[in-house]
């Protein structure tokens, strides 16, 4: 079996066969139609729309929050945001390139979804094709270095086995699932298919002098950051190719890379003066403004973000462990670093006498540093991939030609079963992501209220399970043309129990067990930066928050929801959730507080 993979791996038509399958293997992503953000961008799109707080402008597609008062507001009276959302809340990103695919969408086929994953998965074929170049040109390179001179014939065959190899674990790795079918996060492929060109002309420019390459890469550069800030990730390929590959030497390796560092530069002044960035989210990280915060947050989320790429548990699971047990996040993280420390030692001899491998190890593990600023998923391994699958692509090479044993031959295997059995098989599956997460947004969708009138009533939902199941429900609505509620309000979530108390005939008291904001899913809003200690005040159109206890950082624990109706008013709606979905929720008697119970987080599994 190994030498029939050898001559499989080895053959000149390999990389065509990969991409072939890797296409098939992510085709049910046709079929998933939009969800969650895709109706934020069709609004924007297609313009005209009655939906307060969004933007018209046709450029402002990654534009959530602008930091103004006015934006949050808004969002908070459509039930797009909690009350608790900080109202300086900065999520803006410039991604123009990525906006002009999504512009094309929009003007082409605007009504068949299934021809915008069709176009992400072109861009992704683009992006295997330059790997297809990228990853034997790194192994010559590496066996340069290494002083094994020019190829022989077996030489060649070794270095389009073990580049085909890294081909196609890359390809087929289930990590990719939600970027590649999730229309609203396109950019991460388009960015990428990008920059892998960019390596490649750089490559090219220090081996062969070429003035021409020298001078697109920097520009190819720009274009992939302003595809997505993910793109930042390919200077820590050019940085790892200057330690470990460049031909003149690791010192003028280095300063080779002083064009692309320009770009950088320019585009982040660029970047913040426009007004772009991120700033107040509890999960969202700005290292630029936040150096302390973002190193905390790095120890944490890049083990967890390289043990998914490498290997088990998917990045995706972080977010549920708080919800759990408190202490299970802690337990993990140490899990995960004893997996790294497996993998590290069991690499140690490919390190050593590899360069190339040196080179995909430091370009992942720097390329994972950027992304860190946002929560732990596996849609931010798409740059961290590459090396990733580089570096387990040549340790496999390795064991296929028979030159490991011990620990190292028995973590091999154990990658093979991961990423050559394991992760093609969940490939097809976790592209089918986005519907079923449409699947669990209707739910709540199907039982908020839309009973005729309801454009004019204020709905109230006590205890959401979590913000996709209030927050995605007016752009949904809006953009498929049906009634929403003239206002939204969410008053906790069901991360844990929530007491509800009525004092008079406006007024409820509300006390989640946990407190508000307990756990990381609910931070995305509202970060520790901006405390909301007893006496806060939120006032909006129909509700009025006050915050009367707290504790001594500012996390709310209790709060007064006083409505300008009184709750005999039919145009004030009431609903919970229950058992899978929104139920009338009567308002209790005075001096008769009722609890609700926390959310079972495995029943919103599909």
């Amino acid at each position: 079996m190994r030498e029939a993979a050898i001559r499989a791996l080895s053959s000149r038509r390999a990389p065509f066969a990969i991409i072939a399958l890797a296409l098939l293997l992510a085709s049910p992503s046709l079929s998933t139609g939009l969800v969650a953000d895709d109706y934020y961008h069709a609004l924007i799109l297609a313009g005209g729309h009655g939906l307060p707080g969004v933007p018209d402008d046709p450029w402002a597609l990654f534009r959530w929050a602008d930091g103004t008062v006015a934006m949050s507001t808004a969002f908070m009276e459509v039930g797009m945001v909690g009350w608790w959302s900080d109202p300086q809340l900065l999520m803006s990103f410039m991604r123009p390139v990525s906006v002009l695919t999504h512009r094309l969408d929009h003007r082409l086929y605007p009504d068949t979804p299934w021809l915008m994953h069709a176009h992400t998965l072109l861009w992704f074929a683009g992006a295997l094709f330059g790997l297809s170049r990228l990853y034997p040109r790194v192994a010559l390179a590496g066996q340069r270095v290494s002083g094994q001179g020019r190829d022989g014939a077996g030489q060649t065959g070794r270095v389009s086995m073990g580049a085909n190899l890294c081909l196609l674990l890359f390809a087929l790795d289930d990590a990719h699932g939600l970027s590649l079918s999730w229309v609203a996060n396109r950019n991460a492929v388009v960015a990428l298919c990008l920059a892998v060109p960019v390596l490649l002309l750089h490559d090219r420019a220090r081996r062969e002098r070429s003035r021409a390459a020298a001078a697109a890469g920097p520009a190819l550069l720009l274009c992939s950051l302003l595809a997505g800030e993910v793109a930042l990730a390919a200077c820590a390929y050019l940085f790892a190719y200057g330690m470990f590959l460049d031909p003149m030497g690791r010192r003028r390796g280095l300063l080779s890379i002083a064009p692309h560092a320009v770009v950088v530069v320019g585009w982040s002044i660029a970047y913040r003066a426009l007004g772009f960035g991120a700033r107040g989210s509890g999960l969202v990280v700005d290292p630029g403004s936040e150096p302390l915060r973002f190193a905390f947050a790095l120890a944490e989320r890049l083990p967890a973000l390289l043990a998914a790429q490498l290997a088990l548990p998917p990045a995706d699971l972080w977010e549920f462990y708080g919800t759990v047990t408190p202490w299970l996040p802690g337990l993990m993280l140490g899990a995960v670093c004893v997996v790294l420390l497996l993998l590290a030692v069991a690499m140690r001899d490919l390190w050593k006498t590899d360069p190339a491998a040196r080179f995909w190890a430091l370009g992942m593990l720097l390329a994972a540093v950027p992304v860190c600023a946002q929560f732990p998923h596996d849609r931010l391994l798409m740059f961290v991939g590459v090396g990733g699958m580089g570096l387990v692509g040549r340790l496999l090479a390795r064991w296929l030609t028979g030159q490991l044993g011990g620990l190292a031959r028995v973590v091999a295997v154990g990658l093979v079963a991961l990423h050559l059995v394991l992760g093609p098989t969940l490939l097809p599956v976790r592209v089918r992501a986005p519907a079923d997460i449409r699947k669990m947004i209707g739910a709540a969708d199907a039982t908020i209220d839309q009973r005729p009138g309801v454009e004019q009533r204020t709905v109230v939902l006590i205890n959401p399970p979590a913000d996709a199941y209030a927050g995605y429900i007016p752009p949904l609505r809006e953009a498929e043309g049906r009634p929403r509620p003239a206002h939204l309000h969410w008053l906790a979530t069901a991360a844990s129990e929530v007491e509800v108390e009525r004092l008079d005939d406006h007024t409820l008291r509300v006390r989640p067990r946990l407190g508000f904001l307990a756990r990381a899913s609910e931070r995305m809003q509202r970060g520790d930066r901006a405390p909301m200690r007893v006496g806060h005040r939120v006032v909006l159109t129909e509700m009025t928050i006050t915050v009367t206890e707290s504790t001594p950082a500012g996390r709310p624990l209790e709060v007064l929801a006083r409505f300008t109706r009184p709750f005999s008013d039919p145009q004030l709606y009431f609903q919970a959730w229950s058992h899978g979905r929104f139920v009338p929720f009567e308002v209790p008697p005075r001096g008769k507080p009722v609890t609700l119970p926390a959310v079972d987080f495995s029943s919103l599994l599909p």
